[in-house]
């Protein structure tokens, strides 16, 4: 099934931001990040830090792995702030390639439509993996920590 994957940081305060796109994007994303160095430490419930998400959460909080959940399933995932700089880290260190080839790295094969999707919405959520896709992306990762879930 494919799904929209929704990043959202700094929910609830004049800061907020999010990023969407499409679920096998994220996959690629997660795997382009790993193969540039970066190496993921564990995602941790969001109400761990959605109040400071700035701030790495205590060693005792539980880990999970970066399948993406539904929002109504347990708490939620989120990447803490520490993780989402190491993936934009790496995804700048891999970004060149993309330069150098030329072309787009990955391009999803099913286009996601949504009833409540503006124009702004269905080119992020369908967009090819570029050097600019990837400048956008790194940018929200710069935020800090945030929250992930999936939408259909």
């Amino acid at each position: 099934m494919a799904f929209v994957v929704e990043m959202f940081a700094k929910a609830w305060t004049p800061e907020f931001s999010e990023f969407s796109c499409h679920g096998d994007t994220w996959e690629m994303l997660l795997s382009m990040a790993m193969a540039n160095g970066w190496q993921p430490v564990g995602t941790v419930p969001y109400d761990s830090i959605k109040d400071s998400p700035d701030i790495e959460p205590p060693a005792d909080v539980p880990r999970g792995n970066y399948k993406v959940k539904s929002y109504g399933e347990t708490e939620g995932n989120a990447i803490t702030a520490v993780d989402a700089t190491a993936m934009a880290d790496a995804l700048e260190r891999g970004k060149w390639e993309l330069e150098k080839a030329g072309s787009p790295f990955f391009s999803p094969g099913t286009l996601l439509i949504g009833d409540e999707m503006n124009l702004k919405q269905f080119q992020q959520i369908n967009s090819a993996i570029t050097p600019e896709y990837l400048d956008r992306f790194i940018s929200f990762l710069r935020k800090g920590g945030f929250g992930f879930a999936w939408d259909d």
